[in-house]
């Protein structure tokens, strides 16, 4: 199954003081994970702050100027969702 890829602003501020989630900009074309480090296209939105990295299957994720995702990288659960801080130009790297 793809890992998808969602470039995210700041969420709008809240009045009532509730925790929102950010608001996506951009989603990436879904990529496949291999046992090899690949990279997701250049985050382009000139706003993003966090990237929200989620796949249904257990990967690998790095998130840089140039990263390479390893084993020892941060490991995200099968179904899994996690935001990374993420500015433009960044890429992520995954891998299974």
């Amino acid at each position: 199954m793809p890992t998808r890829f969602l470039e995210c602003g700041p969420a709008a501020p809240s009045s009532l003081g509730l925790q929102l989630v950010p608001r996506i900009l951009l989603e990436q074309a879904a990529l496949t994970a291999t046992g090899t480090a690949a990279n997701s296209a250049a985050v382009s939105s000139p706003t993003c702050r966090l990237v929200c990295v989620q796949s249904d299957e257990q990967i690998y994720v790095k998130v840089g100027s140039a990263p390479t995702a390893t084993t020892n990288s941060y490991r995200l659960a099968a179904g899994g969702e996690q935001y990374f801080e993420a500015g433009f130009g960044d890429f992520i790297s995954f891998r299974t």
